[in-house]
């Protein structure tokens, strides 16, 4: 599915401390792996093992602050955007830990992909947003409890619709969670003033927010994926 992708990340290299933005869209929002020893690289995937390289970033080159503008006006133009992850989760723990992040620091995000770990066992989005009355918000949804497995690879896709006013996890190919935005949200509020970061949250170097497990595909989107195309992304497997 490529109608509306802006960002898509493989994980093919095999080696090296680069991971390509492999959408055909340019500039590229490739990503740079800032220390390889926490991380090994295995068939099709990216094996995050130690938070100290859980940050997955862009590196401060001008090309990057282009990529990163592209995707911030796409999805600010849609007020749509879809998340997609096949992930192979290796731990449950007491911490919330980042998947996806486009953001500067915790408090500061465009959205940010969590697994919430105990008790309830559940994907989390949370994504900035802007209310009729020019007042920043933050809008989040989540799967449905003890979604969650360690022992498969697991499909996860996130989407937003403004204009839909609806937003829903689809875990496995299952519609989750689905959430009615208010209608005082009146439109995404993505800054450019953010990087996207796999494995953590931008600038992390503890391991409150370290996600670990195999990372096999991440995208972005600036459209809402329906039904029919996630499936769609399903079936065509994580290692297309």
């Amino acid at each position: 599915m490529t109608d509306g992708l802006v960002a898509l990340y493989e994980f093919k290299e095999g080696s090296g401390t680069d991971v390509k933005d492999t959408s055909g869209q340019s500039p590229p929002a490739d990503l740079k792996i800032l220390d390889p020893a926490g991380v090994n690289w295995v068939p099709g995937a990216l094996n995050f093992k130690s938070f100290k390289s859980n940050v997955v970033t862009p590196p401060a080159q001008d090309e990057t602050k282009n990529a990163i503008l592209r995707i911030v006006n796409a999805c600010n133009t849609s007020n749509a955007f879809s998340v997609e992850a096949w992930i192979k989760p290796s731990s449950i723990t007491k911490d919330d830990d980042r998947i996806v992040a486009f953001d500067l620091n915790v408090p500061n995000r465009n959205f940010i992909l969590i697994q919430e770990n105990s008790p309830e066992e559940k994907f989390t989005i949370f994504n900035a947003t802007k209310k009729n009355n020019g007042d920043s918000s933050s809008f989040n949804f989540n799967s449905n409890k003890k979604s969650i497995q360690l022992t498969k690879l697991q499909h996860v896709v996130a989407v937003f619709s403004l204009a839909a006013k609806n937003a829903v996890f689809y875990v496995d190919g299952s519609e989750q969670g689905a959430k009615s935005i208010p209608g005082d949200v009146a439109s995404l509020s993505w800054s450019t003033e953010r990087q996207i970061t796999l494995g953590n949250s931008t600038g992390q170097t503890n391991a409150t927010y370290a996600w670990e497990g195999d990372m096999h595909l991440v995208a972005i989107y600036c459209k809402a994926l329906s039904e029919k195309e996630v499936q769609q992304n399903r079936e065509a497997g994580a290692d297309p």
